[in-house]
């Protein structure tokens, strides 16, 4: 008789990995904005939109907000900022006129630029204290987590709605089309650069 495997370990929270991730980009994000902050006014939220439109640009702001997990009146916010302070151009999309988009001003390039190269140096020391080796094995599995997240957490439905989590039955509501608990039939592509947000 085959004996049953043994349940997971429920680690304590502060010693799970989303939270070690978040506290770990927490600060670096913060010594970035401190650095930043009263010189070029650029706060966290700020960078991290400066960020995904010089990669990504023109982005709409629903397309900025999918990319740094940002709520949109943070955005709304941030952009009017950005815009003030000649950062970040909004203007009609060439495509669809129905559609604003927003780009890197010539001053906001050079400003991305800037911080970007500081942020570079400041993750290569960063990651200074592993081997060549564990550099390799965490990049490869930070990609592997990555592209799971997408397309396990990163649908319409939500994770919650298609499995049952014990004690929380009670409360799952069943959306109109999904079966709670039931396994979707494919998953979207996955989008390594959400996240930029990653």
């Amino acid at each position: 008789m085959k004996s049953r495997p043994k349940a997971a370990r429920r680690l304590p929270s502060d010693e799970r990995v989303g939270y070690r991730l978040a506290v770990i980009a927490k600060r670096l994000e913060q010594t970035l904005a401190d650095m930043h902050a009263k010189t070029l006014g650029i706060s966290i939220g700020n960078w991290k939109i400066m960020r995904v439109v010089g990669l990504f640009g023109p982005l709409s702001a629903t397309e900025v907000g999918n990319r740094t997990g940002l709520d949109p009146d943070k955005i709304t916010r941030a952009v009017d900022a950005l815009v003030q302070r000649g950062y970040v151009i909004r203007k009609d999309d060439e495509a669809d006129r129905r559609r604003v988009v927003l780009t890197l001003s010539a001053k906001g390039r050079r400003v991305h630029d800037k911080i970007d190269g500081v942020a570079g140096a400041m993750e290569a020391e960063f990651l200074s204290v592993l081997t060549a080796e564990e550099s390799k094995i965490l990049r490869s599995a930070l990609t592997k987590l990555e592209e799971h997240s997408d397309g396990r957490f990163g649908r319409h439905e939500g994770w919650y709605q298609r499995r049952q989590v014990p004690g929380t039955a009670s409360r799952a509501v069943k959306p109109s089309g999904v079966r709670i608990g039931s396994r979707t039939a494919s998953s979207r592509a996955s989008t390594r650069s959400r996240d930029a947000g990653r």
